[in-house]
């Protein structure tokens, strides 16, 4: 009698896929390296998942396959990568908000982080084209009703992009609803999302909106991260605003902090190379200078490397090397940043930067050991 060749069926269940899914979680806190062994359990899983047809699994798994994705489309640059991420991700908004019953709180909320962090990254960290930004964030907002949690998170990538691209009265549209939703829900952290807001100000040239965007964070009417140096972000706009003892209380008390984020930084540079002050100003460029000479590659770093190239201009000889290679990477990273946007802004106000005047020709400053 002739031997059957039988055929072996894996059978898939919810519980084991759930199972699956938490150990290939724990992969991204045990592995070591890169996250090839997480990206491959999620794909499994992703497989898997689409042949059980349990819509609210899928859901859970396309979430986890979409984070696993996120060192090779952002980090390392694939726009394969990127664009499978994206695909993943409109598919878990779509299915959040048509079947919100079905839909993992938690996971919801890992969803919509992952999504602001994304949209960070194309508007400011690797800029891609603003109207391709635009379509993607039209589409999000199809998706999300008025009213519902996270709508804050479409509405303040909105904002960095059209700041990005200079288009004022828009940000000033955006931020009033924005405002209506504040402090922001779920997901946020509001004093940081706070000085966000108050650089964007800052870099548009609105200095009393940065001081009062920045307002509910320093009266304490939101919880406040004290390793954050929020009141770096206000140093410019005090000085324009006629508060120079402000500025110079701020300045004291944040300038030594380090892994500050790089708008801080460019705002303490700006400020001693504005203020007559370009011995403090060393004292920070040389915190940060590893940080500054690695390259200009995002819209913030673009500003930092005009903001140390205009203090190496007040410093002289020693520092001209330095000074001449940032302005050059400020200036051809706002060139390519113009032809992203379809504008002239940001060419035009790195250029004002690295030719800014000095506010004061010379603005004292407390002792370092004073507090």
């Amino acid at each position: 009698m002739p031997r059957r060749h039988l055929t072996r069926v894996t059978v898939v269940d919810a519980k084991s896929l759930h199972e699956r899914l938490v150990a290939a979680w724990r992969l991204n806190t045990t592995a070591p390296g890169p996250k090839e062994a997480l990206l491959a359990a999620m794909e499994a899983l992703l497989a898997d998942a689409r042949a059980l047809g349990d819509p609210a699994m899928l859901f859970k798994v396309r979430v986890g396959h979409a984070y696993a994705l996120r060192h090779e489309a952002l980090e390392q640059g694939s726009a394969r990568a990127r664009s499978e991420m994206f695909a993943a991700l409109r598919e878990c908004v779509r299915f959040a908000y048509a079947e919100p019953e079905l839909a993992d709180r938690s996971h919801v909320k890992a969803m919509w982080t992952q999504l602001f962090i994304v949209l960070d990254w194309i508007i400011g960290t690797r800029p891609e084209p603003a109207d391709r930004v635009r379509r993607l964030l039209d589409e999000l907002d199809r998706h999300v009703p008025a009213g519902r949690p996270w709508t804050f998170t479409v509405g303040s990538a909105r904002m960095s992009l059209e700041a990005r691209c200079g288009n004022v009265a828009e940000v000033e549209r955006i931020w009033r609803g924005l405002r209506a939703e504040w402090p922001p829900r779920e997901g946020f952290r509001a004093d940081r999302v706070a000085t966000s807001k108050a650089i964007i100000w800052t870099r548009l040239g609105r200095h009393r909106d940065a001081i009062a965007a920045l307002a509910p964070v320093l009266a304490g009417q939101v919880p406040r991260d004290e390793t954050v140096a929020h009141e770096g972000a206000l140093l410019m706009p005090y000085l324009h605003t006629g508060r120079a003892d402000e500025a110079v209380a701020a300045h004291h008390r944040t300038y030594t902090r380090t892994g500050v984020k790089h708008g801080i930084v460019a705002a303490q540079l700006e400020f001693c190379a504005r203020t007559g002050n370009e011995e403090r100003g060393v004292e920070v460029l040389r915190l940060h200078l590893a940080d500054i000479e690695d390259g200009c590659d995002s819209v913030d770093t673009m500003w930092t490397a005009a903001a140390a190239a205009l203090l190496c201009g007040r410093l002289g000889r020693g520092w001209a090397e330095l000074g001449e290679r940032l302005h050059e990477q400020a200036v051809a990273f706002a060139a390519r940043l113009d032809r992203l946007n379809g504008t002239s802004h940001a060419g035009a106000s790195i250029g004002a930067l690295l030719h800014a005047e000095p506010l004061h020709d010379r603005l004292p400053l407390p002792d370092p050991d004073i507090g």
